[in-house]
């Protein structure tokens, strides 16, 4: 037994069973005192590099210099690399270099993680083919973008009515006519809110091309 010779506690003792529990629980709570320090220096180092990694994508404003900063990250950072590759193509389109923007189209859709990511992207890869007056092109990946069945009825849209231009444009109108015939009929059975007015956009775009065959 140990003897305590304060004045409050003058002739009373302490077990020793209850002296060993008290260190215990000291050491305890010095062992969750470091955990708690090394949890809180893992998360600023863990802070600091997204703060690092967000700065290098935000500073890269050209061209060349995101397609350094996406092959840095791409392996650690994907979804960061997904939206610098969306930026990376609106340059490149933006500049008119159309060809550069497909590439990097087909790498979104080849790695997009959503599906609205990767039809947006089918869309202007399409597009670019249009910019360059490239009509056969054009025409064909669109037609491969509008045979996805889970497309929405505004992309199914607008990708009849430019499929239907770029028809027209390359001297084939009478093939245009289908492409706005299946939009009409989609979506009147589609439940969509714009249902209504893809309708009317599509019969009017039906009688514009009849008028149009018709005329020698």
């Amino acid at each position: 037994m140990c003897r305590i010779d304060n004045d409050n506690q003058k002739g009373k003792t302490v077990p020793a069973s209850s002296r060993n529990a008290s260190r215990s629980s000291d050491r305890i709570l010095a062992l969750l005192l470091l955990l708690l320090l090394a949890g809180a220096a893992t998360y600023v180092c863990l802070r600091y590099r997204a703060l690092a990694v967000n700065r290098d994508f935000l500073t890269a404003r050209t061209p060349e210099r995101l397609v350094k900063v996406i092959s840095k990250y791409e392996a650690s950072h994907p979804e960061a690399v997904e939206e610098a590759r969306i930026r990376l193509a609106d340059q490149y389109m933006n500049a008119k270099r159309f060809s550069e923007a497909r590439a990097v189209y087909a790498a979104i859709i080849d790695k997009a993680t959503y599906p609205e990511i990767r039809r947006l992207a089918a869309f202007n890869s399409a597009s670019a083919y249009v910019f360059e007056g490239d009509h056969a092109n054009a025409a064909a990946a669109f037609t491969a973008l509008l045979a996805e069945p889970q497309l929405p009825l505004a992309m199914r849209a607008e990708a009849s009515f430019a499929l239907a231009g770029e028809l027209r444009k390359a001297g084939r109108p009478e093939e245009a006519v289908p492409v706005l015939a299946r939009l009409f009929e989609t979506a009147r059975t589609s439940g969509d809110p714009e249902a209504s007015a893809v309708r009317k956009a599509a019969v009017a775009a039906l009688k514009k091309l009849h008028e149009e065959i018709r005329t020698p």
